[in-house]
């Protein structure tokens, strides 16, 4: 075959990037991620050099997050109000950023490839994968959330997590490869047969356990959760009441009493604007006779407000009032988002807040992170509070339920308003929903703008709410009291740890193998020369 221009391989990768954005945007595309590295694999095999490999994952990397993450200008804009043409400029900054992931994976498959003569099978799905889920990122492109309208694929992350999910995804596109371009030749070739084992096991068993745990769904019973999604425009510091409502009564709970009188068995406010329940014993007081009269437990989020003598410590919590006189149960959130929550440098090298402070302003206001993750106990459920982002992490939400999963409701309160109207919330929502399947458990996602959903352990989407629209949700979520935790639950991190010993192994193969091709290389010059 002949080889492409420079130029056309740049395009080429740009359309492969391109291909793997699609599902972000438009989640019925989910087909595309597993054909989308095709162009840019085969694009780096033609390179001459590392810095055209580079390049091309540039390339690959750029499109795919200019398409999948166009938000982040309309998102700094209204978080911080600069300027459409500052917005822009930053946008630009985290595109370039975000588009090293892939790069750096491109310019490290190579060199494992080329310097120690590592099969394309290994070394594309163990990088790629390894990469995707660590390189450090403010909003990580994973995979698995794209396939969320392809249930069949989601059921074996139940064993090893979202990452081998991304692994397998990149094993195919390579399978495929080798079958374009090798034709029959790579049937009679073990690697090959190994590999399309492996994705034909995933498959069989991810067909076998989506058939049990539907059959064991029909048995169990469904909680009437009432969910309340205000639409609140975003808007920094602390904001006024609604007109007719004040702190100590506000609108969401007038919209919780009409849903515990429709039927709710429990009511899920979204993170949203201050309350006022941690600093204000008035407001703490009203809520909780409020939430007694109801006689339904009550999750919500607020933000704490502390100093230290010199600085104003903030802390995002998420709150359940049980509706008896026992002490109210809080989680502080955990897991926070780089940029957004806190600034990495800043703790790393604290002589230069100042001045990230000044450049960034209220951009990186700090909120000081929980000592451990919560997890609230009711007569009749459990629940796993969840903050925003948090839901992002599998290891974190594995650890979280380890060894008290059954009868768990993961409950994710998420605020996506600075967002706008990109797909951005819809993004959250489908990548989150990975963790009811990795557990199997229920989950409920409340977001202030919507779309908030009800997600089954097999990770279909019974009930979402529309976006944008404000309102109060009556929905059932089937929920079994004796039922949930997995084997990825109780190991979270043994895919990726594995993953990261069979790097560092075939590293070494790479290195020793180039000294000893080095070495056969001068011991056939002076034996030349010699003669």
């Amino acid at each position: 075959m002949r080889r492409p221009s420079l130029m056309r391989q740049y395009l080429i990768a740009s359309i492969s990037g391109l291909l793997l954005a699609a599902p972000f945007i438009q989640p019925s595309w989910f087909v595309t991620p597993w054909l989308a590295f095709i162009p840019l694999f085969w694009c780096l095999r033609q390179a001459y050099h590392y810095l055209q490999c580079y390049l091309l994952g540039l390339m690959f990397g750029l499109a795919f997050a200019v398409a999948a993450g166009y938000w982040i200008s309309p998102f700094i804009y209204l978080l911080k109000g600069y300027s459409y043409p500052t917005s822009f400029l930053i946008g630009i900054v985290f595109w370039v950023y975000s588009a090293q992931l892939f790069a750096c994976a491109c310019l490290a498959s190579i060199w494992l490839i080329r310097c120690g003569k590592i099969s394309e099978l290994v070394a594309f799905p163990l990088i790629f994968g390894l990469f995707i889920h660590h390189f450090p990122m403010v909003f990580s492109p994973y995979l698995g959330g794209t396939q969320i309208k392809f249930e069949l694929a989601l059921q074996g992350v139940d064993l090893f997590g979202e990452q081998a999910l991304s692994t397998l995804i990149i094993l195919v596109n390579v399978t495929l490869l080798q079958a374009f371009t090798m034709g029959a030749r790579c049937l009679s070739r073990k690697a090959n047969g190994i590999a399309t084992l492996l994705i034909c096991c995933w498959f069989g068993y991810s067909a076998w356990s989506l058939s049990l745990w539907q059959s064991r769904m029909e048995q169990w019973s469904t909680l009437a959760i009432g969910l309340i999604q205000p639409n609140e425009a975003p808007q920094r510091g602390h904001t006024a009441s609604v007109p007719g409502y004040s702190r100590t009564f506000p609108a969401e709970m007038d919209m919780s009493e009409q849903l515990v009188t429709a039927g709710a068995q429990w009511v899920i406010w979204p993170e949203a604007r201050y309350k006022g329940y941690l600093e204000l014993p008035r407001v703490r007081d009203a809520y909780h006779h409020a939430v007694k009269n109801l006689s339904t437990p009550l999750l919500f989020q607020d933000m704490e407000r502390t100093s230290d003598g010199e600085n104003t410590l903030l802390r995002n919590a998420a709150i359940l009032l049980s509706g008896n006189d026992e002490p109210a149960d809080i989680h502080f959130k955990v897991k926070r988002v780089p940029f957004g929550e806190y600034h990495p440098l800043a703790e790393a090298i604290p002589p230069i807040k100042p001045l990230l402070a000044s450049f960034f302003g209220g951009f990186t206001d700090t909120i000081k992170p929980g000592i451990a993750a919560g997890f609230f106990t009711l007569s009749e459920f459990k629940i796993a509070p969840l903050i925003c982002f948090e839901v992002m992490f599998g290891d974190y939400v594995a650890e979280q339920v380890q060894g008290r999963a059954e009868g768990a409701i993961l409950t994710v309160l998420s605020s996506n308003g600075w967002f706008g109207s990109s797909r951005q919330p819809y993004q959250h929502l489908y990548g989150g929903a990975l963790r009811a399947v990795e557990n199997r458990l229920p989950m409920v996602h409340v977001m202030n703008n919507g779309p908030s959903a009800i997600i089954l352990p097999t990770g279909r989407i019974i009930a979402e709410t529309p976006f944008q629209q404000a309102g109060g949700y009556l929905l059932k979520l089937p929920y079994s009291a004796v039922s949930g935790g997995s084997f990825y639950t109780r190991h979270p991190h043994l895919f990726s740890s594995s993953c990261w010993v069979a790097l560092s192994l075939l590293t070494l193969v790479a290195i020793c193998h180039r000294r000893n091709q080095r070495y056969l290389a001068r011991r056939a010059r002076t034996t030349t020369q010699t003669s």
